[in-house]
C-alpha cells in the first residue's frame, strides 16, 4: 500500500448525500461573483504533500497561521492522522471588515500508511507553517523477486 490522503466518501443517503450536493452546485450558480462563496469559509483541508525520501516517507502539510499546540499528529493503526485548528485572531474593538477570506476553523486529515509502520518511530515538526512528519519506511519493505523463465 502506498502514502495516499484518504477521501472523504459520499454518504449519498445521509444529511450531505445527493440532496446536499444539488444544492450546493444550485447555490454556486444563484449568486453574483464574488459576493459570497457558497460553501463554508470555516472548513478547508491543509494541501499535503507524499515525498518518498529513501528510507523514510515526509509527509508536508501547509499549516500556515496554525500554531503548534493547535495541531495533533497520531498513528492509528495503519493510518496517519493529522488534526488541528486555525484559530481566529481576535479583532481589535471598532474593527470592521469590507472582506476576508481567511479560512479559519478545524480540520483533519487521514493518510494510509504501508503496512508494518512501527509508531514509535515516527516524528513531526513545524517549521514556517509546514508540519513535517517523518514516516520511516518498514525494514525489508521493497523485496526485488526475481522471474525464473519458464
Amino acid at each position: 500500500m502506498s502514502l495516499v490522503p484518504m477521501v472523504r466518501n459520499w454518504d449519498v443517503w445521509g444529511d450531505d448525500g445527493i440532496g446536499s450536493l444539488t444544492e450546493w452546485v444550485d447555490r454556486l450558480f444563484d449568486r453574483p461573483l464574488l459576493t459570497e462563496w457558497p460553501w463554508p469559509t470555516s472548513v478547508s483541508l491543509p494541501a499535503v504533500d507524499v515525498v518518498d525520501a529513501g528510507d523514510r516517507y515526509e509527509v508536508r502539510v501547509e499549516v500556515p497561521g496554525v500554531a503548534k499546540d493547535d495541531l495533533e499528529v497520531l498513528v492509528d493503526g495503519d493510518t496517519l492522522v493529522i488534526r488541528g485548528e486555525k484559530r481566529q485572531e481576535a479583532a481589535q474593538e471598532g474593527t470592521r471588515y469590507h472582506w476576508s477570506e481567511r479560512r479559519v476553523g478545524r480540520f483533519l486529515r487521514r493518510i494510509g500508511l504501508p503496512a508494518g509502520i512501527r509508531a514509535d518511530g515516527v516524528t513531526a515538526s513545524l517549521k514556517d507553517g509546514i508540519l513535517t512528519v517523518t514516516v520511516p519506511k518498514p525494514e525489508g519493505s521493497g523485496k526485488r523477486i526475481e522471474i525464473q523463465a519458464g
